[in-house]
C-alpha cells in the first residue's frame, strides 16, 4: 500500500512545475480529507478510512457486550447436538451372486464344492 501511494504522489507531482509541487505530507493531507480528488488506485482505501473516521465512538456496533462464558457454555450445552450423518443407514448387502461368496469364503466353498464346480462349468460353457 505504501507503494502505491508514493507511486501515485509521483505520479500527481510529475507534470507540476517545482513551485507547485506539494511535499508528500501535504498531499496526503489533502487526499486524506477529500477522498474523491485521489488517485483511483488509493480512492477505496481513503473513503474506507474516511467511514471509519467519521463513525461516532459510542456507536452500538462499536462496543463489543461482554461475554458472559457460563451463559454461553449453558446455551451450547442446551442446543441439540447435529444430525446423525449415517442415521439410517444399511450395511452394505451381501453379494448375492453365489460364485462370489464361494470364492470369499473358504467354508462356504467346502460345504458347497459341487454345487460351486457345476455352476462354473455352466457359466464357462462355449456357446456354439
Amino acid at each position: 500500500m505504501v507503494e502505491a501511494i508514493e507511486w501515485s504522489y509521483e505520479r500527481s507531482q510529475k507534470s507540476k512545475a517545482d513551485k507547485e509541487k506539494q511535499t508528500l505530507a501535504e498531499w496526503l493531507d489533502s487526499v486524506v480529507d477529500n477522498p474523491d480528488t485521489a488517485p483511483i488506485t488509493i480512492r477505496p482505501h481513503l473513503q474506507a478510512l474516511k467511514m471509519i473516521d467519521e463513525q461516532p465512538a459510542d456507536a452500538p456496533a462499536a462496543k463489543m457486550p461482554a461475554a458472559d462464558t457460563q451463559a454461553q457454555l449453558a446455551e451450547l450445552h442446551d442446543q441439540r447436538p447435529p444430525p446423525r450423518a449415517n442415521a439410517g443407514a444399511m450395511p452394505t448387502p451381501e453379494s448375492a451372486d453365489f460364485m462370489d461368496r464361494a470364492l470369499r469364503d473358504p467354508e462356504f466353498y467346502a460345504q458347497n464344492r459341487e454345487k460351486v464346480m457345476s455352476a462354473w462349468k455352466n457359466r464357462n460353457k462355449r456357446q456354439v
